[in-house]
């Protein structure tokens, strides 16, 4: 997903086809960039690459959308 242009579209594709994701990289050194996929950081990479798109969020964030209610 790192190199993915847009990060929440490809989770989207793994939570609509119900898709186990075990493992994710940050980076071109296998094994030392392999982690273990973890819900909340996806979701926050996500956000961050919204911010890096430059959208005018305003540094809104993944705790700032659960502060609100998730909506």
């Amino acid at each position: 997903m790192d190199e993915a242009a847009q990060p929440a579209a490809a989770l989207s594709v793994l939570m609509q086809h119900r898709l186990p994701l075990s493992f994710v990289a940050n980076g071109q050194q296998v094994p030392e960039d392999l982690h273990v996929a973890r819900a909340d950081d996806l979701v926050q990479g996500c956000f961050d690459s919204v911010h890096e798109d430059g959208d005018g969020t305003g540094g809104y964030g993944f705790e700032d959308w659960i502060a609100n209610g998730a909506s």
